[in-house]
């Protein structure tokens, strides 16, 4: 199911914490409409499409449509195909302040795993992950090992802020990433 033609990586500008778009219960309003157990289309796209939240589905998803995507950060969630991921290693990143553009080649190379095997069913696609890693054009876009090493060393805080706990809900993960990521600074 691997298929490179499919790798994307973000046209984005770096993702920045503390961007200040999602504040009171947007974040968790739009988990509720949009991604939640009882989410509906028609109260997710209305959501969207309300110019209110904007800013804040912007901070969430990633440039809408006539946005500039050099100047929008990269987005809290992942879509790939019909699912959605968090990007949790550009967030950890960005919460141990890792050196250089960590933050940035996270959520490269998670778009890129994700992307190149975005065909596989969910049984096979851990497997499709671990050998794209190390071909390209995903292994270009490898964080690589100073960053890894950063987040490792900074575990506690990067959990604290980016909810990466073992065990923990996807809900959980993004309500923390909503509120550091695009919460008030």
């Amino acid at each position: 199911c691997y298929d490179e033609t499919n790798a994307k990586q973000f046209a984005t500008a770096a993702p920045k914490a503390g961007q200040g778009v999602c504040l009171g219960t947007k974040a968790a309003d739009f988990l509720a409409k949009c991604l939640g157990t009882g989410s509906d289309q028609a109260a997710c796209d209305a959501f969207i499409k309300d110019a209110a939240n904007k800013t804040c589905v912007t901070c969430l998803l990633g440039p809408q449509t006539a946005d500039d995507p050099k100047v929008i950060p990269q987005p809290v969630l992942l879509s790939v195909g019909d699912s959605v991921f968090l990007n949790v290693g550009a967030c950890e990143a960005l919460a141990v302040a890792a050196p250089g553009d960590c933050a940035q080649k996270a959520g490269n190379e998670a778009l890129c795993l994700l992307t190149t095997c975005e065909t596989c069913e969910t049984a096979d696609r851990t497997a499709c992950i671990n050998s794209s890693a190390a071909k390209d054009p995903c292994k270009s876009a490898l964080a690589g090992a100073a960053c890894d090493d950063a987040v490792k060393a900074g575990q506690a805080a990067a959990d604290a802020k980016c909810g990466g706990t073992s065990g923990a809900k996807f809900e959980d993960i993004y309500a923390k990433m909503a509120a550091y990521m695009c919460g008030a600074p």
